[in-house]
């Protein structure tokens, strides 16, 4: 039987998989600002869903599921109109259903 020399997840404290799942949307809306205001380039949500998509390869479904729910809400608050609001307007509602699809794929397994 063949196995794999790497293992499937690594092997820390649970508290730090809840760590990174929440220093990575953080860190996806400082990219998302820095690359918006240095270059002019504004990625839709592809910082965020890569964010979480290191979440889930490194610490496993339930920190994923945490950073899905953290990125919804820093993606609302920081960058859909109105700013700095959990409020949405009626022309940002397919801005963010077309990502949740895809962010709730991500820890569906």
């Amino acid at each position: 039987m063949l196995t794999s020399a790497f293992p499937s997840r690594l092997k820390w404290p649970v508290i730090l998989d809840y760590g990174i799942a929440c220093a990575t949307p953080a860190l996806a809306v400082v990219l998302d600002v820095s690359f918006s205001r240095l270059w002019g380039i504004d990625p839709p949500a592809s910082v965020f869903l890569c964010g979480i998509l290191i979440v889930a390869w490194v610490s496993g479904p339930g920190p994923a599921l945490l950073a899905t729910a953290l990125t919804v809400l820093a993606f609302d608050y920081f960058l859909m109109q109105p700013i700095y609001s959990f409020s949405l307007e009626f022309k940002e509602f397919p801005r963010l259903a077309r990502c949740l699809p895809s962010w709730r794929c991500l820890w569906c397994r």
